[in-house]
């Protein structure tokens, strides 16, 4: 799936169609400064004034509500550029001093497939746009052409391959109009070693932000008689785990790896089973972390060299794991945790805003 189709809107659209309702979608293909959206979010619309999902922070979603009627009228695409306006409330724009291009299509089951497919590679749309207005709230008829680029294809040159090599959405305008590269992957894939409460809590939390969560631990006794808020269990040793784990669709830079153990045999045996897939070829993961304090980082290193194991490869691992939020709970402990990979993902240095770029 995607990384810009929230799995809330495919559902909302795929209700709409059953009950035999239009749906129409509207994509943000194109961005210029700033934005409360990020380039390829979505909302859908059907009749009357329904939608799900955002293009904006609430600035323009009825206005696209209304042009989305005209395209359930008439079956035909429309760009509608948005721009900064000095009063929302008598215009129709942004309160940001960004610009966006939003395009909207009537769609059918086909596209809820599309959507929920589970290959990898890059979708490239070209958008056709038979501009004559250039003021924010401006309706141009469109017409779209998209192409599969798998994911064998998607190393190749030009935008498919910066947004397959980002992860993430990339667009640039043309003669006629727009093209915007999207990839496809599978959901980022955190993996924690080390059930109990935290464990819990942080699978819970990235669940949240659409990761898919697998718990490992091999004492069953460590697992809430309950169960887990995890996707996946696995009880046993990391080297096991791995092996069900790693397969030729996994993605290094999509997967997120935490140790929350705190006995020095376990957390090692993942540090040995880490190094012994990525000599056989595997990516170092997008982010390593362990739970402790950075004396841990010290013996762990000591450990290491009486054992002749080189960690080098997995550096860094951070320790201790997380943003210094001041939190004591487990909860709490799992929302640094994730805040550390959030920040990690944006190459961000995880502080507060307001001291980083005063307004």
């Amino acid at each position: 799936m995607s990384c810009t189709y929230a799995a809330d809107i495919i559902d909302q659209a795929g209700r709409w169609l059953r009950d035999e309702r239009p749906v129409v979608v509207a994509t943000i293909i194109a961005l210029q400064g700033s934005s409360s959206r990020p380039l390829a979010s979505r909302m859908v619309c059907t009749d009357g004034e329904e939608y799900s999902g955002s293009v904006s922070g609430g600035c323009v979603e009825t206005d696209v509500c209304r042009v989305a009627r005209e395209v359930i009228s008439d079956g035909t695409p429309r760009v509608i550029h948005y721009g900064p306006v000095r009063d929302p409330l008598l215009e129709v724009g942004l309160n940001c001093e960004g610009r966006i291009e939003v395009l909207l299509e009537r769609v059918d089951e086909q596209w809820i497939r599309e959507a929920r497919k589970e290959s990898t590679g890059v979708i490239a749309l070209q958008c056709r746009i038979e501009r004559s207005d250039p003021g924010s709230g401006a309706v141009s008829p469109a017409s779209v052409r998209r192409t599969w680029y798998p994911r064998e294809m998607a190393y190749g040159e030009g935008l498919v391959r910066d947004a397959w090599e980002a992860g993430a959405p990339r667009s640039i305008g043309t003669t006629t109009g727009i093209l915007l590269a999207e990839p496809v992957l599978p959901p980022p894939q955190l993996l924690i070693f080390g059930a109990g409460p935290l464990a819990d809590d942080l699978a819970r939390l990235a669940r949240v932000l659409g990761y898919t969560t697998v718990i490992s631990d091999p004492r069953e006794t460590r697992f809430a008689p309950g169960g887990t808020a995890a996707d996946q269990v696995y009880v046993s040793w990391p080297a096991e785990t791995l092996e069900k784990l790693i397969k030729p669709d996994l993605i290094p830079a999509r997967t997120f790896v935490v140790s929350l153990e705190h006995e020095p045999r376990f957390e090692d045996a993942l540090w040995e089973a880490l190094l012994r897939n990525m000599a056989g070829g595997m990516d170092r993961p997008r982010y390593i972390g362990a739970i402790g304090k950075a004396q841990r980082a010290i013996e762990r290193d000591e450990r290491a060299r009486e054992r002749g194991l080189d960690l080098s490869p997995l550096q860094p691992i951070r320790t201790p794991v997380g943003l210094d939020i001041g939190g004591k709970s487990p909860a709490e402990i799992a929302l640094s945790i994730l805040a550390e990979i959030v920040a990690t993902i944006h190459d961000r240095p995880g502080g507060a805003i307001g001291a980083l770029r005063p307004l």
